[in-house]
């Protein structure tokens, strides 16, 4: 009986990594051979674990990265022509909370998009939360809101730059850069933004967004 009221009181705590723990030492008679203390920081750890796997599943949701890359899977062969030390320091990712913004270029094809989408796979394993989105589809969204802001008379459309830590931009030679990407650089309000670009745009990157890394 107090195991059950137990089991419900954790279940109404909502602290379900706990509790899972907790039947899964009730099933093995070698738990039962530890201490109180051990089992005690069993259970919290895995109640930790099972709360840090959760936020970094609503952040790679919420992300919605164009590949399911992670850092361990970039490919280090001489034809990328990756700078590893280069590499390592931006996944520090201390560019992050500078707001600086990222820009990576090279030819289509070379990789642009998978290694920033194992960049921004890293980010939300430190808990950052990212957005990303093509340029042609957040283009449309800010004609969209257009009409908003010219009723508002607020001059750039509300990307959540207060709740989103990154904002990682793909596609840019899918159109002619200039003041657009100037506008929704400011739409990003002061969260840093990550660029993906043919060389070949990096002149027009360059001049429309002021703070950055280049690689």
């Amino acid at each position: 009986m107090l195991m059950q009221q137990a089991r419900e009181h954790l279940h109404t705590l909502r602290l379900t990594g706990l509790l899972q723990a907790l039947e899964e030492q009730l099933e093995q008679p070698a738990a039962s051979e530890l201490g109180f203390e051990e089992r005690l920081a069993m259970l919290v750890d895995r109640e930790v674990l099972y709360r840090e796997n959760r936020r970094l599943g609503r952040l790679l949701r919420a992300a919605k990265l164009r590949v399911n890359a992670c850092v361990e899977d970039i490919a280090w062969h001489h034809l990328r022509g990756l700078d590893k030390s280069r590499v390592a320091s931006l996944l520090l990712l201390d560019w992050i909370p500078k707001s600086l913004n990222l820009c990576l270029t090279g030819p289509t094809g070379c990789g642009k998009t998978c290694l920033a989408c194992a960049i921004g796979n890293e980010a939300c394993r430190r808990g950052y939360s990212v957005r990303y989105l093509r340029l042609p589809r957040l283009f449309e969204m800010l004609r969209i809101a257009h009409g908003v802001i010219v009723k508002s008379g607020v001059s750039t459309p509300d990307l959540g730059g207060d709740l989103v830590n990154c904002f990682h931009l793909d596609s840019i030679s899918e159109f002619h850069p200039g003041n657009h990407l100037r506008q929704m650089i400011e739409a990003a309000q002061a969260s840093p933004v990550f660029l993906c670009a043919h060389p070949q745009l990096e002149h027009h990157v360059q001049h429309s967004v002021t703070r950055q890394a280049t690689l």
